[in-house]
């Protein structure tokens, strides 16, 4: 999270664009889309709610980063852009 409070959350999908539960996280469903070999789309959203994101995964060519775009809304309906650099360890 921004402040810093660590997230610890758990799903399992397929790459079909169907939506598959979420839990441990301010959103409870998830659906992805294979897009190319290393990317992928996906929309998050809360059943009820006001979060939804939209958003890329993209893992470089030589695998050892992943980036992640994504912009939505906050669970109290604010906009909310994101982007994310994961290095592979």
């Amino acid at each position: 999270m921004a402040d810093g409070t660590t997230v610890n959350y758990s799903y399992t999908y397929k790459y079909d664009g169907k939506e598959y539960p979420v839990t441990g996280a301010s959103f409870d469903t998830i659906s992805v889309t294979r897009i190319d070999e290393n990317t992928t789309s996906f929309e998050v959203r809360k059943t009820g709610g006001m979060y939804h994101a939209a958003g890329r995964n993209v893992i470089s060519k030589d695998g050892k980063t992943m980036t992640q775009n994504a912009t939505g809304t906050d669970g109290e309906g604010k906009p909310v852009t994101s982007t994310v650099v994961f290095d592979r360890q």
